[in-house]
């Protein structure tokens, strides 16, 4: 598993104090108030900008969908404008451990898309949050498949095996 799951990305400035607009990756941005993130360039690679880049959440405000976030060590608009389009991430061992048939997006970040019988069929790269379901992005034979997040389609989760079953029938849509 990664050391670093991924909570939310830095989309643009807010007014001239420091405050910037992030775009959610989880469902309670709230809850890391006061955490220390990390940057990170790319959210499949979870890796740390060099030199690393460690900031502190001071203040959430707005809606929870587009959020209004302080964060200490980036305060006015020149220095947000320097990592827009980074990802913000915390540090794993900062967080508590997801409850049953939950999951942190990082986890599913790289685990093998599989058919009912464990053939692999593609790599998650990405999770798109939706406003009815989240669509997980895999690379499947070099072909980029969005897969709603759906029991209709996601049959099982395996964390520890690195490994989700879909039903391969979602793969056989082709876009016109």
């Amino acid at each position: 598993m990664n050391d670093l799951i991924v909570i939310g990305r830095l989309t643009k400035p807010h007014k001239l104090n420091g405050d910037c607009r992030v775009f959610p990756l989880c469902d309670q941005l709230q809850a890391f108030l006061r955490h220390e993130v990390i940057l990170v360039a790319d959210e499949a690679a979870q890796e740390p900008l060099t030199p690393a880049v460690t900031l502190r959440i001071t203040r959430i405000k707005g809606m929870a969908d587009r959020p209004i976030v302080h964060l200490q060590g980036l305060e006015d608009r020149d220095a947000i404008e320097q990592y827009r389009g980074c990802y913000l991430a915390v540090r794993r061992a900062d967080l508590p451990e997801p409850a049953n048939d939950t999951f942190y997006h990082g986890d599913l970040i790289g685990m093998a898309v599989c058919d009912a019988e464990y053939k692999v069929l593609g790599v998650v790269r990405g999770l798109v949050p939706g406003s009815v379901q989240d669509i997980l992005v895999v690379d499947a034979a070099g072909r980029e498949c969005f897969i709603p997040f759906v029991s209709r389609w996601v049959m099982e989760v395996d964390v520890a095996g690195k490994r989700i079953v879909v039903n391969k029938d979602i793969l056989a849509y082709e876009a016109d």
